[in-house]
């Protein structure tokens, strides 16, 4: 399996290349990206927050980890958990079991971290992802209503999430 690691700035072109081949997911199966912002993915990719796999020198799933997230968690947000954001897979290399590498990463950079918890949040109308986030973990505690907050990016305002987080068993 591949391991996650920090993507340079010049990874951008790549980065909304992945992110088109959400909004041509979204086209036919109706759930999903409805639009990204650059601005924001350059922002994560020059702060060292966006992440990346890849399969034969190509990327293949990308994510953000965020040590915090008030604006989408409000006040459960308390400094113990880290964030998995943004996790989107190129359409190439959908199948191939990528997310649980990136879980298995993140689960152990939030123990780096000092996190007891693994955060993320999806759709609430993507029943299918909130199930397969179940199986791995992931318990829904919540859901949300997310305004038009500018500290949110673009694509994820007003949207109505699902919460979920994954407690770990082991803080090293």
């Amino acid at each position: 399996m591949p391991s996650a690691a920090p993507l340079p700035p010049a990874a951008i072109e790549a980065v909304c290349a992945v992110f088109e081949d959400a909004l041509a997911y979204r086209a036919v199966h109706g759930v999903g990206y409805r639009d990204y912002d650059r601005a924001t993915l350059a922002a994560d990719l020059a702060a060292g927050r966006l992440h990346g796999l890849t399969i034969d020198g190509r990327l293949a799933q990308i994510f953000t980890l965020l040590d915090a997230d008030p604006a989408i968690w409000g006040t459960r947000e308390d400094g113990g958990a880290l964030y998995l954001h943004r996790v989107v897979t190129a359409a190439w290399a959908r199948g191939r079991g990528l997310f649980a590498a990136t879980l298995a990463w993140a689960e152990g950079e939030a123990r780096r971290r000092g996190r007891a918890v693994l955060r993320l949040d999806t759709w609430l109308e993507a029943k299918g992802l909130q199930a397969y986030y179940a199986r791995l973990g992931f318990a829904r505690v919540g859901e949300v209503r997310t305004g038009d907050d500018p500290t949110l990016p673009p694509q994820n305002r007003n949207l109505a999430m699902a919460l979920m987080e994954k407690r770990l068993d082991k803080i090293s």
